[in-house]
């Protein structure tokens, strides 16, 4: 029952090492001395490989490049005994070993392989049901429904001859938790789950998140990229997505998918605490993700949304100060897409481009005239050309207002300690301002959730990061002040 379920529970590398053999083909040229591909996952749950050759391969592998060229991919593709066919794209040769069998007079060839992707395809059937699986999913967070699962065998024996029948019934088990959300959009749901702990690795805790037709729809991929990014923001843990596997309507596999999570160091990350930028729990879980994930869907594209979060999962992994710079370069990029649409009053700019032309083309020009032989003139007079931008720092508090954000002192000054990490310079071994920048850290953090959930029309509570003992305030409380 458990090895049956293994592969509904949780994605196809889990386990030991798979050993791949069938007709192997490599850039779509077979390749008759190549027996065995072995793939698995190894430190911080990223793919690793080797292909198993007896002789050489047909073609030049694992030699070294010329310097100064870039690596090719490779694809290899696999017609398996096991009835399916693999597809690992991209892939790199690596190092070699070649060992001699004197008795076989046989060189046997094992090189090292490093792939980002590795397909499993049973069918080319249209999928039923998706389900896209994640490491880094939440420590402590109970969901609000429950799963309740039974398992039981039964055993016979028949012995015709003596027309004897016996059977056991062999005790299994039955339990149930509360492991499970369903979230709720216009056009079709999903559920987010758990995985069981059982299956590696034991390090992480991991969820999938599951669509089906029945649902609804299947979202394409873009657009279950961009659910994994709102849940992420809401669980404040950044979802590392290990790959998908969809099914039939039997709940047999079509295909698998297994990708390399995003990072370097993924038990660190996985390891670290959570930063939900509201209290969430099993009471009011669904009632938040139905509300926020359909409004990031909504204003992901306009807003720029995926890139202003890709910059505040860096900075959550970066060391203190060093990730104050992206946190506000997050805010920065949201600031300029906030000002290029039509819900923004000023545009960032004091006057439209074309009627402060259309005023200033006469004084432009004498302008002109008067500079004429100074050196660096034309730099001096597109300053003044483009005068009617509002500054770096004008745009951001206009941005607060316009979104309706009211920014406190203790918020100003971290957006100001911004400024200080890149023109100035600290030291690990200064401990007064190794204080300083916590501080200020987790200030920026937390404004930065304010902000989000503000363009998103989040109007309850939030966590105050920065203040002892994280107090809810109000989105309209500013950051670092007492109720």
């Amino acid at each position: 029952m458990d090895d049956f379920l293994s592969f509904i529970e949780w994605e196809d590398l889990q386990q030991n090492e798979h050993l791949i053999r069938g007709e192997f083909y490599i850039d779509g040229k077979l390749q008759e001395n190549l027996k065995t591909i072995s793939i698995s996952r190894g430190g911080s749950y990223k793919l690793q490989g080797k292909l198993i050759c007896v002789g050489e391969l047909d073609l030049n592998v694992g030699d070294e490049q010329v310097a100064g060229s870039i690596a090719n991919p490779h694809r290899i593709e696999v017609r398996s005994e096991e009835m399916c066919r693999y597809i690992l794209f991209p892939c790199y040769f690596g190092g070699k070993q070649r060992s001699f069998n004197v008795n076989d007079n046989m060189t046997k060839l094992e090189i090292d392989i490093i792939t980002f992707q590795v397909d499993k395809l049973f069918s080319e059937d249209n999928p039923y049901q998706l389900t896209e699986w994640y490491i880094n999913g939440p420590l402590d967070l109970q969901f609000s429904r429950s799963t309740e699962i039974e398992s039981s065998q039964k055993y016979t024996i028949n012995r015709n001859d003596y027309q004897q029948n016996i059977e056991f019934e062999i005790p299994g088990y039955s339990k149930m938790s509360f492991d499970y959300v369903l979230v709720n959009l216009p056009n079709y749901k999903f559920i987010i789950k758990y995985v069981p702990k059982d299956y590696d690795p034991d390090w992480s805790h991991k969820i999938g998140i599951e669509y089906r037709k029945e649902f609804g729809l299947i979202p394409d991929e873009d657009e279950r990229e961009a659910i994994a990014e709102i849940v992420s923001f809401i669980f404040g843990r950044h979802l590392l997505n290990t790959g998908y596997t969809t099914y039939d309507e039997k709940n047999f596999i079509i295909k698998q998918r297994s990708i390399n999570p995003w990072g370097n160091n993924q038990e660190h990350i996985c390891s670290n605490a959570s930063h939900s930028p509201m209290e969430i729990d099993r009471e009011n879980i669904e009632n938040i993700l139905n509300y926020l994930v359909p409004q990031y869907l909504k204003s992901r594209d306009s807003y720029n949304l995926s890139n202003v979060l890709w910059r505040y999962w860096i900075a959550d992994d970066l060391p203190l100060g060093t990730n104050l710079p992206l946190f506000a370069n997050g805010i920065e990029i949201l600031s300029a897409a906030w000002f290029s649409t039509n819900n923004s009053k000023t545009k960032g700019v004091y006057i439209e481009k074309k009627k402060f032309d259309k005023l200033m083309s006469e004084n432009f020009e004498k302008i002109q005239n008067s500079l004429e032989g100074i050196e660096y003139a034309d730099r001096i007079l597109n300053r003044i050309k483009n005068s009617y931008n509002m500054g770096a720092n004008e745009k951001l508090d206009f941005f607060f207002n316009e979104i309706d954000l009211p920014v406190g002192e203790v918020e100003k000054k971290a957006i100001r300690e911004r400024n200080r990490m890149i023109y100035s310079s600290y030291t690990n071994d200064d401990d007064d301002k190794s204080i300083l920048l916590s501080k200020y850290t987790k200030v920026y953090r937390t404004f930065f959730h304010r902000v989000i959930l503000k363009i998103l029309k989040y109007e309850n509570m939030y966590i105050d990061y920065s203040v002892s003992g994280f107090p809810n305030k109000n989105i309209n409380v500013v950051v670092g002040e007492e109720n």
